[in-house]
């Protein structure tokens, strides 16, 4: 059964931070290829953007207020850095061909900076998929168990495609 991005986080926190998303994609290419894919992926507790270092601030220890103005942990799935064993079980292919094309794929939910968050300053959430040299990174709309982003094909750049991504489950890991 298909799980949120949300609810999915929620669950792997409660396995105690060890969990694998079964991770569904679909990418309809506005000239014609129809892509499908699919991926294992391990819950990551604070996932940063591709080529983005990861900061984490903390809170005032004398006001307690700190936690208002930095930037929250931003949970996720991701593919990236997988072993080359795993990596066989990360891929897309055209809908009735047989040819796949290995893919890292994160989906991560940004909660934003608290106090900005009436401003729209959060929650995010952004799809990326890495497949050989050509790389996408997307804002998703999370629409219950679907994400939904517009941006280019990563099959080819130069045109646009509409995403569809999907947690079909989330189950415990042990390492």
């Amino acid at each position: 059964m298909a799980v949120s991005l949300q609810d999915g986080i929620a669950q792997s926190i409660g396995f105690g931070g060890s969990a694998l998303a079964d991770i569904q994609m679909s990418m309809h290419d506005a000239d014609g290829p129809v892509l499908s894919g699919v991926a294992i992926a391990p819950f990551v507790p604070d996932l940063a953007l591709r080529n983005a270092p990861v900061t984490l601030a903390s809170s005032s220890t004398t006001t307690g207020i700190g936690h208002w103005f930095t930037r929250q942990p931003t949970p996720g799935f991701s593919t990236r850095g997988a072993g080359p064993g795993d990596a066989q079980h990360n891929y897309y292919q055209p809908v009735n061909d047989p040819h796949v094309t290995l893919m890292d794929i994160s989906l991560r939910r940004d909660p934003g900076v608290p106090i900005l968050q009436w401003l729209r300053g959060g929650p995010s959430v952004q799809i990326e998929i890495e497949a050989g040299a050509n790389a996408v990174t997307l804002n998703a709309d999370e629409d219950g168990v679907y994400l939904r982003a517009v941006g280019p094909s990563i099959a080819d750049p130069s045109h646009r495609a509409v995403y569809t991504v999907s947690l079909s489950s989330v189950t415990p890991w042990i390492p």
